[in-house]
């Protein structure tokens, strides 16, 4: 079985997204809280940055993104 995104405004199945078991959800909950634990570490500056690079993706990719979006959102 997978999870569907299917545009709403005209049925079109967008993409398939395969469920993850038990076992890969523990694993990727237990990578996430490793990765949040260093990121914690992290000064002030450390994660500006990050975000400032994050945030520059985000814009140079809107296009892109805003196409994504309005089709999951018909």
């Amino acid at each position: 079985m997978a999870f569907t995104s299917i545009n709403p405004a005209t049925g079109e199945k967008l993409k398939e997204f395969p469920l993850h078991d038990e076992t890969e959800i523990e694993n990727r909950l237990k990578r996430a809280d490793q990765a949040f634990q260093r990121h914690q570490q992290r000064s002030f500056d450390e994660r500006a940055q990050l975000m400032m690079a994050a945030a520059s993706l985000l814009n140079t990719e809107r296009e892109k993104f805003a196409g994504i979006i309005t089709q999951e959102m018909g």
